[in-house]
């Protein structure tokens, strides 16, 4: 008897985690078959794109709660190097967001608060330094 319910209860457990747990990926490609979007979503819930220029080197990437952008962002050049970065909260860009050159020294950050209204930018020379703030 207690093996039928030690049995059950893994039964159980492993549907829970197979149905929770469980992934689709939706691929878009260009016409010379190179990925131009992939998808991923969790129950049906939108939880992640990233986009690929047609060379193949990623374009973009960014996470999802609840269908609406959360978490960190990424832009990049077609080269490959970062062009942006920062972080979404609730559909919102929040915090900082790194702007950056192609030879990777900083272009500008700029800081958002939790409604997504920026509430200071800091601008970069060509090499990195710092130029000035507004606020």
């Amino acid at each position: 008897m207690i093996n039928f319910f030690r049995g059950f209860f893994l039964s159980i457990l492993i549907f829970y985690f197979s149905c929770n747990f469980e992934k689709t990926r939706i691929i878009e490609t260009y016409d010379n078959g190179v990925v131009k979007k992939e998808e991923i979503l969790k129950k049906n819930n939108l939880i992640s794109i990233k986009s690929y220029y047609e060379n193949g080197a990623i374009e973009s990437e960014h996470n999802y709660k609840d269908s609406l952008k959360d978490g960190e962002f990424k832009f990049y050049r077609e080269d490959g190097t970062l062009a942006e970065c920062g972080n979404y909260r609730d559909g919102y860009l929040y915090g900082q967001m790194y702007e950056f050159t192609p030879e990777r020294f900083f272009k500008n950050i700029k800081e958002y608060n939790i409604n997504g209204n920026i509430i200071a930018i800091t601008k970069f020379k060509e090499n990195g330094i710092k130029n000035y703030k507004l606020n």
